[in-house]
């Protein structure tokens, strides 16, 4: 098995790769814009073999992928909402630009890979004063 994750730097990307290590997932390949490791367990930092790139950079995405030749990738780099609304235009190119680089990628890989997961976050649903219900979950109209 080798997995990418792309945001590993991230909240949710270092989250997930605790829990893969955890697991007994002996590497994973981390793809982030800030190529730093602070938010991973210092434990397990050795296990994780990390790539500086921009996911808005279509070459960069594609020699990754190349690279690495992942059988799974885990999709976490995206802009979180106030980074969205500061820079709308940025946002767009990451979280859908981004998202799509990824995928063109994964295409290529000519059936290489096994699984593809992407992550959302809660903004998906906009923001939580339109909903009468304490909860908020995928079954809200």
């Amino acid at each position: 098995m080798n997995i990418l994750i792309t945001g590993v730097s991230g909240c949710i990307g270092a989250a997930t790769t605790r829990n893969l290590l955890d697991q007994g997932i002996d590497e994973v390949v981390g793809l982030s814009r800030r190529g730093d490791l602070t938010r991973i367990a210092r434990q397990h930092r050795e296990q994780v073999k990390m790539i500086t790139g921009d996911i808005t950079n279509l070459d960069q995405v594609r020699n990754v992928f190349e690279q690495v030749q992942p059988t799974h990738v885990i999709h976490l780099a995206a802009f979180q909402t106030p980074e969205c609304q500061a820079n709308p235009l940025q946002g767009m190119r990451v979280n859908v630009g981004g998202w799509l680089n990824v995928l063109d990628a994964a295409r290529e890989l000519k059936g290489h890979l096994q699984r593809m997961v992407f992550a959302s976050s809660a903004a998906v649903y906009g923001p939580r004063s339109i909903y009468p219900a304490q909860e908020v979950h995928e079954k809200v109209p």
